[in-house]
């Protein structure tokens, strides 16, 4: 208690899905060093998964209940804000989280950060040299992936990690079509991990995917299966085990899209390529994907018919993609950021 209000600003940063104890100690953790806390929710603005099964305003909303029950005295001194990811940049998003601070203190005012380094999805804490780091520790060992994996896999509510703020909403949540899409969701990821988990070897997966665009329009698909069920993503899917990764860029391309054009004519308008490797890229494991930027100047769009694993195939205006930011299946929306192709407008 010696050091209490010792700082301006404590910073929490975390993804909270759902809000439970540790989280709840964390934050009263931080209220022993600030005067106030601004916690700052991850992932924020991208479509729900089972790994962010939970909307930033719910979140929120799950955060403020609980502090008008239990902390009410501290209400004032807890601002709750979001940030989104920014899955290929570490750069850009520890720029985020400071422009994001500034908007509430002063950079060059005491701040300090407050966190528990749990595993490797921690890293983000070291990133802010410029804060002084108070580690926490991980109150009752609680683990957010074992929640969630009861809640949608076993249809239980660890009622002991929660508080009372979380549980009412999960209870709520199980009766909503959210809930029952990410339940086949966690199903059916579970199922194909469960095929592989004899493998006396890690299991690691190779895809291709396109970003084809035309007269400033790009490619989209509506995905048929799970995961991603029902959301955007770039044409794509698995490198066949003997095929050369030109070949697979082709063949998934034409197979979901029906796309009228020559290979020649593709493969030669490559524009750029990158590698996306993030290991949590992809819910159904480690998978890795080649990714191409195919880019042609037509009079008119070329047809195109969904097939295969997509559901819709569609072209949509770049100065439009933000609107599909939380619409689109696991990185995708990333790995357009990423090859800046708005850059190149006209």
């Amino acid at each position: 208690m010696s050091n209490k209000h010792q700082y301006e600003f404590a910073i929490i940063i975390g993804r909270f899905q759902p809000l439970h104890k540790g989280h709840v100690y964390l934050i009263k953790s931080a209220l022993l060093h600030a005067k106030k806390i601004l916690i700052l929710l991850g992932s924020s603005y991208r479509a729900r998964s089972v790994r962010n099964p939970f909307l930033f305003t719910e979140r929120k909303n799950i955060i403020i209940q609980e502090i008008n029950k239990n902390i009410f005295k501290y209400k004032n001194k807890i601002i709750i804000d979001f940030i989104e990811d920014i899955m290929y940049s570490n750069k850009i998003w520890i720029n985020m989280v400071i422009n994001k601070v500034k908007k509430y203190v002063k950079i060059d005012k005491n701040i300090i950060l407050v966190g528990y380094k749990k595993d490797k999805t921690s890293k983000y804490l070291s990133f802010f040299k410029r804060w002084y780091f108070c580690s926490i520790k991980n109150y009752q060992s609680i683990n957010a992936s074992g929640i969630r994996k009861c809640y949608f896999i076993y249809k239980m509510i660890q009622e002991k990690y929660l508080p009372e703020s979380s549980i009412d909403f999960l209870k709520k949540f199980f009766f909503t079509n959210n809930y029952k899409k990410l339940r086949k969701e966690a199903l059916f990821i579970q199922n194909y991990k469960n095929k592989w988990i004899f493998s006396p070897y890690p299991i690691i997966f190779f895809t291709i995917d396109t970003l084809l665009t035309i007269n400033n329009n790009l490619l989209l698909i509506k995905r048929k299966t799970y995961p991603g069920k029902n959301l955007w993503a770039l044409p794509g899917g698995f490198l066949k085990e003997n095929e050369p990764i030109h070949i697979g860029l082709l063949r998934e391309l034409k197979e979901e899209t029906s796309i009228n054009l020559d290979n020649k004519t593709l493969l030669k308008n490559i524009q750029k390529k990158h590698i996306f490797d993030h290991p949590n890229r992809s819910q159904l494991g480690r998978i890795i994907s080649f990714a191409f930027w195919i880019n042609l100047k037509n009079k008119n769009l070329p047809y195109i018919h969904e097939n295969s694993d997509a559901k819709k195939v569609l072209w949509i205006p770049l100065k439009k993609i933000y609107l599909f930011k939380n619409k689109m299946h696991d990185d995708h929306y990333y790995i357009i950021q990423k090859f800046n192709i708005f850059k190149f407008l006209n």
